[in-house]
């Protein structure tokens, strides 16, 4: 369900939606009892409802301001048995500091016995919260050219990177960050110089997180970029 409008004369956009999905056998990729066996795996049922609204208004004839934000509630509606490969890895390792051999029985059953259940369970990468604000500043500098600015706000909230929802391993934080980006283009000329300012206040953020399946059950982190300043010049030709 949605809606788009056209508001004050056309100097406003306000476009919004609302959206209820349910999904049958929606794939991830699960481990099994058997060390170094798995593939994919079906949750039976899920749902996802959420909102999302963008907004672009002239403030004045050279101030543009444009808004995107959306919000996700998601959740596993039906019972599913799954094995978070992390906690098998650590039932594993125990039995293999006990000198018993990793592929005994032993391993199997302990592996097995972490099996749970994760209905009720947030759905993987899927921010609660996610918001992008910006301000556009466009003016003409008499016959020196034109000049372009435009700062950005970002916000990318928390999210479980696996239906499991591991509180050790599965819960990434969210992150706030600030870009700005000038640009200058001459009169009468077929190139332009931009100051680019990517982070600005050097927020530590994760962009994405791997949880080994296959192997060893270690975590990787992808970062956002640090804070960057640069300059870059255009031609056209």
């Amino acid at each position: 369900m949605g809606l788009k409008t056209d508001l004050a004369d056309g100097r406003v956009r306000l476009n919004g939606a609302a959206f209820f999905y349910t999904y049958d056998n929606l794939q991830y990729q699960a481990t099994d009892p058997e060390v170094f066996q798995g593939g994919v795996g079906n949750i039976p049922e899920s749902e996802i409802m959420g909102a999302e609204l963008e907004l672009g208004a002239f403030l004045s004839d050279s101030l543009i301001f444009d808004a995107r934000i959306a919000w996700l509630d998601t959740e596993i509606t039906a019972s599913h048995l799954a094995l978070d490969n992390v906690e098998s890895e650590g039932a594993t390792n125990a039995l293999l500091a006990q000198g018993i051999s990793l592929f005994s029985p032993e391993v199997e059953i302990a592996r097995a016995g972490q099996i749970a259940d994760v209905k009720g369970n947030e759905l993987a990468k899927t921010p609660g919260f996610t918001a992008n604000l910006a301000l556009t500043y466009n003016r003409p500098m008499g016959g020196w050219g034109d000049f372009e600015g435009t700062l950005s706000y970002t916000h990318r909230g928390d999210f479980r990177h696996r239906i499991f929802n591991n509180p050790t391993t599965d819960e990434v934080d969210g992150y706030d960050t600030i870009d700005v980006v000038l640009r200058f283009s001459p009169a009468n000329a077929n190139w332009r110089v931009e100051l680019i300012g990517k982070n600005l206040t050097d927020e530590d953020g994760i962009n994405a997180r791997f949880t080994d399946v296959f192997g060893v059950g270690a975590t990787g982190d992808q970062f956002i970029p640090p804070r960057q300043l640069m300059a870059r010049v255009g031609i056209d030709f």
